[in-house]
Order: C-alpha cells, then sequence, then structure tokens
C-alpha cells in the first residue's frame, strides 16, 4: 500500500473516532436536556459518553481501515497496472492548443 493511501486510512481511522465521540456527547446533552436533569449533571455525563463513544469509534476505525487496506491490497493483485514501454514515445516540451488547430480547420 502506498503512502498516501495509508495516511488516508489513518485519516479515515481519526475521523470515525472523532464522528463517534461528537455523535456520543450530543445525543447525551440533547437526552439530559429532554430528560429534564441539571446542565452539570447533563455536561458530566456527556463528556462522560463522549470519552466511552471515543473508544468504541476508535476500535470501529481500525476496523474500517483493516477492511479498507486488505480490499486495496487485493484489488491491486487482482488488477496490476501494466508498465508503459518508453520506445516509441514522443516526449513535447511544448504546450499545444488543439482547439486552434480545430478552428482553423473549420474556416
Amino acid at each position: 500500500m502506498s503512502k498516501q493511501a495509508s495516511h488516508q486510512a489513518t485519516n479515515q481511522a481519526r475521523v470515525v473516532t472523532a464522528v463517534f465521540a461528537l455523535s456520543g456527547f450530543a445525543v447525551a446533552i440533547a437526552c439530559g436536556l429532554a430528560a429534564g436533569n441539571e446542565g452539570s449533571t447533563v455536561l458530566a455525563r456527556a463528556i462522560g459518553a463522549m470519552f466511552a463513544c471515543q473508544f468504541i469509534g476508535m476500535a470501529a476505525g481500525e476496523i474500517i481501515r483493516r477492511v479498507t487496506r486488505q480490499h486495496e491490497t487485493t484489488y491491486r493483485a487482482m488488477n496490476p497496472v501494466p508498465r508503459a514501454s518508453s520506445e516509441g514515445v514522443t516526449v513535447v516540451d511544448e504546450v499545444v492548443d488543439e482547439t486552434q488547430d480545430n478552428s482553423r480547420a473549420a474556416a
């Protein structure tokens, strides 16, 4: 797996962790306020829920990262990218604007 893909998978795991934590916090705040609890009690429980959900999110993110890596490795093995040979390849050092050539031919 490439370095960029590994970095991307790690970022996905971090995003999943953060989403779980913030979702747990938001749900705990909403439920606590709906139940009519005191603000300090709601906040304390919401922070506890946030940390608990963060650990659950870490586990889910790690599972997603591993499954993604395994799928990518299998896909790359099944679909290799062919190597282009350098024989017969013309290298152009200047930019060619084909739109002007087409407009001249049409006129």
